[in-house]
């Protein structure tokens, strides 16, 4: 996986863990050489960064999903993956693209000293073979 920082749990709650895209993310997973679905569960949680994010979803040069969060919002996608944009080869992967990214570091309204380059929040990430 290219375009990922490390994974991060909440403070309060060690169940509830997450990892931060930068603005292009890889996402390789073993081709089911068959009809899916990609569960993608996202946010923006808006607490420093104000702005909307429109992100898309690529796989084999084709965008398969695209859509927009909003500050404080949360999504899961549904997508369908049909055995035919998978190919047939042994991985496949697809590419997550965020217009707007931001640093933590360089907001105002931040006191943070994070220096990352922050895309989108996601929680989950799943391939379920129909």
């Amino acid at each position: 996986k290219e375009g990922w920082h490390p994974a991060e749990v909440a403070e309060h709650n060690a169940t509830v863990e997450w990892q931060w895209t930068k603005k292009d993310a890889l996402l390789a997973f073993k081709n089911p050489r068959k009809d899916c679905v990609f569960y993608f569960d996202v946010d923006n949680p808006g607490s420093v960064f104000h702005e909307s994010q429109h992100v898309q979803i690529g796989l084999s040069n084709n965008i398969v999903d695209e859509f927009t969060l909003d500050a404080g919002q949360s999504r899961l996608r549904k997508i369908p993956l049909s055995a035919t944009r998978l190919g047939s080869g042994e991985m496949a992967e697809l590419h997550i693209i965020v217009d707007k990214t931001f640093v933590p570091a360089l907001l105002n309204a931040a006191a943070s000293k994070d220096p990352r380059e922050l895309g989108v929040r996601v929680f989950h990430a799943y391939i379920d073979p129909r």
